[in-house]
């Protein structure tokens, strides 16, 4: 994932787990991820869009791999 958002934007950016996740003992739950970026990005939807969508893919070649 860290790999994945440095490449979209930038070496810079940071990315934090929150949520449910950060709980070893929660059952389910979504993956609640946050970018860090130093300066504004406009427009930081299509950012996120573009995000989430790598970061999908990502996640579900990994999880087609592993059955």
């Amino acid at each position: 994932i860290r790999q994945v958002v440095h490449d979209t934007a930038g070496h810079s950016a940071t990315i934090r787990l929150f949520g449910l996740r950060l709980d070893d003992f929660a059952a389910g739950g979504d993956l609640d991820l946050m970018a860090e970026l130093p300066d504004a990005v406009e427009p930081p939807a299509e950012l996120g869009a573009r995000l989430s969508a790598r970061i999908g893919r990502m996640l579900h070649q990994s999880k087609r791999m592993r059955r």
